[in-house]
């Protein structure tokens, strides 16, 4: 069945939509002749999906008695089950209409982990645009549904001129969720942080460490962490003819007690923190 399309404008998403919503009704339709019906059917379109579907099965069935549209099996069952299909409504969304939304993909954004918002925005932004999503209150929505229940909580604290325009939630959500809380708390952290040296705990106070300088100093590049490192060493040399305290280990080797300066270990360790710290200020 043909149908002129001089007449009126082709719709690439609205072909596309009917596209999606005839192979949900026909699994078993073959590519080709879906494109080509979807593209016919366009007319008929209606962004009402409920009706969508019952004009959709209708033009299967009015396609499938006229050619041989479909593969051969029994016609008969295959009709009355997307009669069936279509007449359930839209209670009853399917798989493909839920992966047909790109911000479903997107990971929540997690306060917890002290990473600024700014870049999840953006790529929240690019799933609207694939989603053709343009309305205020849907985007607003949806950053409430991908985020944690702080922010959900943040967003409908605001007055309500402000929570219904996405402009101003995206401009406020950066300006409170640009990671600096978590950046302060973590060079707090460094700053009276002290290395567990117990052989079983050693490694979990480096991993923990770690995670602190990579918190703290996240937007420090690596040129500026060896010159914080270089500015250390040189003030440690500074205080090398300071008299260190002694503390007393066992060394395996020679199966005799030996002194090991660990106070010039950690008088090198707080200063490296101490160089960072004034680099970032």
């Amino acid at each position: 069945m043909k149908f002129p399309l001089k007449e009126f404008k082709v719709d690439k998403e609205k072909i596309r939509q009917i596209y999606i919503v005839l192979k949900t009704l026909d699994p078993l339709l073959r590519e080709n002749s879906a494109i080509l019906l979807a593209i016919d059917s366009l007319p008929f379109y209606t962004p009402s999906i409920n009706n969508l579907r019952k004009r959709c099965a209708q033009l299967i069935i009015i396609s499938a008695s006229q050619s041989k549209l479909t593969k051969k099996i029994d016609q008969a069952q295959r009709l009355a089950a997307i009669i069936q299909i279509a007449d359930e409504g839209e209670k009853n969304i399917t798989e493909v209409e839920k992966m047909m939304n790109a911000w479903n993909s997107l990971k929540t954004y997690d306060v917890g982990k002290g990473k600024p918002i700014d870049h999840w925005l953006k790529k929240l932004e690019c799933c609207f645009e694939i989603d053709s999503v343009t309305e205020d209150l849907k985007k607003i929505a949806v950053i409430k549904l991908k985020s944690t229940k702080e922010v959900m909580d943040y967003i409908e604290s605001l007055p309500e001129v402000d929570r219904r325009s996405y402009p101003t939630v995206v401009a406020l959500l950066k300006q409170k969720y640009d990671g600096s809380v978590s950046v302060q708390n973590a060079q707090a952290q460094l700053r009276c942080f002290r290395l567990d040296m117990r052989e079983e705990h050693f490694l979990e106070s480096c991993m923990k460490l770690g995670e602190l300088v990579k918190t703290a100093y996240d937007y420090f590049g690596e040129n500026d962490m060896l010159r914080a490192y270089n500015c250390s060493q040189k003030s440690s040399r500074d205080v090398e003819a300071k008299e260190p305290r002694q503390r007393i280990t066992f060394n395996s080797n020679d199966r005799q007690l030996q002194k090991v300066d660990y106070d010039k270990i950690e008088e090198q360790n707080k200063l490296l923190m101490d160089a960072l710290i004034r680099k970032e200020s």
